[in-house]
């Protein structure tokens, strides 16, 4: 039960925090864009360079993707061997 409610604990955390990430990245956007679009004098011209932005960014997730996927299943996995220990420690206590 333990190991369950950490589980969804965690879960409940990283959708929180995806939320006010989505907020802040959605203002940043914004805002990059609109300075864009004073540099280039041209509203459209800034929201295509901050598109073009995120378009880099995204083709870089992509190329990236594998050592991406194995640094978070490096991070899973030293999560939940760390609950095997505390649960093995505590077995030895009692």
């Amino acid at each position: 039960i333990e190991r369950t409610s950490l589980v969804i604990s965690n879960v409940i955390f990283i959708l929180i925090a995806i939320f006010i990430a989505f907020g802040i990245l959605l203002f940043f956007s914004f805002g990059i864009a609109e300075y864009f679009s004073w540099l280039t004098e041209s509203r459209i011209g800034g929201f295509f360079l901050t598109m073009a932005m995120y378009l880099l960014l995204f083709i870089l997730v992509i190329v990236f993707r594998k050592k991406i996927i194995s640094r978070f299943a490096d991070i899973f996995i030293g999560v939940f061997t760390n609950m095997d220990e505390d649960d093995e420690s505590k077995k030895e206590d009692k």
